[in-house]
Order: structure tokens, then sequence, then C-alpha cells
């Protein structure tokens, strides 16, 4: 499994989360940060994820979860994680979801 990897029409990257077959209006993604974001600076450490795409290091919140409704918004698949890295993501969302 590679989870794909979108760019909106700023440039910023979103990891797709949901299935992507998933019969839903809208589809879940995770933000992906390039190390040197400022933005980072206000996220705890202990809630980010390291990833690499095209052989950049990237950080993913994994708490912040955004939904879309495709089709509004412009989105340009630019490539997928590697399956080490998708599983590590899909983990880390598990851990935090409320179950016994």
């Amino acid at each position: 499994m590679n989870l794909r990897v979108f760019a909106n029409a700023s440039g910023n990257l979103l990891v797709e989360i949901s299935h992507p077959s998933l019969k839903s209006a809208v589809t879940w993604f995770l933000p992906m940060l390039p190390q040197e974001s400022p933005a980072l600076r206000g996220i705890d450490p202990s809630r980010l994820l390291a990833v690499r795409l095209h052989e950049k290091l990237y950080q993913i919140p994994y708490l912040h979860i955004r939904t879309i409704r495709m089709g509004t918004a412009p989105l340009a698949e630019v490539g997928q994680l590697e399956p080490e890295d998708s599983i590590n993501v899909l983990n880390h969302i598990q851990d935090i979801l409320a179950w016994d």
C-alpha cells in the first residue's frame, strides 16, 4: 500500500488517508510540511511523523486531519509514499482512535 500525495493550487502537499475507492463526498488528508516550514514550530514534536517523498524529508502532523470535497479544490497527484511510511502514518492515526 502506498498512500497518494497531492499538491493543491498553492503547492502545499497533502497525503490522502481515506481509501481511494471510498464512496464519499469528501476525502481525508493530512498535511505534509517541509522540514524548514515555520508552521512546525507550533506543533508538538511528539505529534509529528517524518516521511520521505522524492528524496526530500517532510513532517506530517498526524492529528491535523482535513477533509476536502473532491472537485471543489484543484488537486494534482504528485507521488506516493513508500509502503513503510504509509503504514506508519496509518498506524499513528489508528493509535489515537477510541477503541478497545
